[in-house]
């Protein structure tokens, strides 16, 4: 079925231009990531609400309820979001500075 529904899925680019800090369910990774906020969005959310078309017909869970597409870069151990966070938050405003992103 997923096969059927993806099949005439056409290519398309994606951009990765968010830095975000991810955590598993049981918060016991933490991931430094890239989140696509903009480009290629649509397209992933359509495919995933393809996916979980398929799941529910199978009652099975949603693969996301909310997707937030990205790319995990760099993982820890435990919870070190606040410290990760704060990397970003610092980096991201110096690179503003210096004109890039």
């Amino acid at each position: 079925m997923l096969r059927q529904k993806l099949q005439f899925q056409k290519r398309y680019w994606i951009d990765f231009n968010k830095w975000e800090v991810f955590m598993n369910d049981d918060r016991t990774c933490t991931f430094l990531s890239l989140e696509v906020i903009t480009g290629g969005l649509p397209e992933i959310t359509k495919q995933i609400q393809a996916v979980n078309e398929v799941y529910k017909l199978h009652n099975l869970p949603e693969f996301y309820k909310d997707p937030r597409p990205h790319i995990s870069l760099a993982w820890a151990l435990g919870d070190v979001s606040g410290s990760l966070k704060k990397v970003v938050e610092q980096e991201t405003k110096s690179s503003v500075f210096r004109g890039s992103l």
